[in-house]
């Protein structure tokens, strides 16, 4: 009986690791979300395609027809897995929320989302995850994240249950000093969309620049920003009041942004979790800084 029962199931946690993958296109990002070392991963997909009888992926770990078809139907059975979930009477105490948080947001917003959304949870056990944009917008249409605060940085479109503008800024350390007849020092995040919005923004007023430090975590860009090596382009409500904003660089677009909820969650079983997410993450706001922020003459260099 179970070996018979073993053929003829296929385990829900295999689905999830098969959507996930997807959505990452990595097994090695989708093994950190799921909390599971790469071999775990590629054993669970490995036991997947057997009880389905065929491979799924491709070169490149891309999927083959079989596995575009599979992904599709694990979506359904993962969205109908999580309603009956949330029904009343379905061990609600147990029910896990994933939330998610753009990693730019996270030393001014993660104590407000974990505070508000844990008091909101009555029960429901929530875990907050930090990513990219892209990695936040992809895990939310993966299923993975049940709700996330999303900042568009490309034309996707996007579900969004609020919506809102983020402002971006120039941060800098407050002794550095900008001079107008040298090129802008730069930390960069190579190859990020937020990287891309800087260059543009930069290269459309003329404004030459240099990259004086390169990486893609959030800590070191910022101890970066601290030891004076050059200025970044972030939101400008995840400024810390220890830095200096430069208002005289050229600005930046403004980027939608908004909480999302993934399909196939019922939102009014998260109501109470939606809205003090909706709160941690639009209502946060940096007081004005008096003090003067540009040196002498840069605004006319730049302008």
């Amino acid at each position: 009986m179970h070996h018979r029962y073993d053929r003829n199931h296929i385990p829900i946690e295999l689905l999830r690791t098969l959507v996930v993958i997807a959505s990452e296109r990595s097994f090695t990002k989708a093994g950190d979300l799921l909390g599971l070392t790469q071999s775990a991963v590629s054993a669970q997909i490995k036991r997947l395609q057997q009880l389905i009888g065929g491979d799924i992926f491709g070169p490149g770990n891309v999927l083959n027809e079989r596995g575009i078809t599979t992904e599709r139907y694990a979506r359904r059975i993962l969205d109908l897995n999580d309603q009956l979930l949330s029904m009343p009477g379905s061990l609600s105490h147990a029910r896990l929320l994933r939330i998610g948080l753009p990693n730019v947001f996270a030393s001014r917003m993660l104590a407000s989302v974990v505070r508000l959304c844990s008091a909101a949870a009555k029960g429901k056990q929530i875990q907050v995850h930090c990513g990219t944009a892209e990695q936040l917008q992809q895990a939310v249409e993966g299923g993975y994240l049940d709700m996330s605060m999303l900042v568009f940085v490309s034309d996707r479109p996007g579900k969004l249950i609020a919506e809102w503008q983020e402002d971006y800024a120039w941060i800098g350390s407050r002794e550095l000093v900008l001079r107008p007849d040298e090129s802008l020092p730069l930390v960069s995040w190579p190859n990020s969309a937020l990287d891309r919005l800087t260059i543009r923004a930069l290269e459309q007023a003329g404004v030459r620049y240099h990259i004086t430090f390169a990486g893609e975590d959030m800590g070191s860009r910022m101890a970066a920003i601290q030891m004076g090596l050059g200025v970044m382009l972030i939101p400008k409500r995840a400024a810390l009041e220890d830095v200096r904003m430069f208002g005289s660089l050229p600005q930046a677009a403004s980027m939608r942004a908004g909480v999302c909820l993934r399909d196939g969650i019922c939102a009014k079983e998260v109501a109470a979790i939606l809205e003090a997410l909706e709160i941690a993450v639009r209502h946060d706001s940096l007081p004005p800084d008096p003090r003067p922020i540009l040196a002498t003459g840069m605004s006319q260099t730049l302008m």
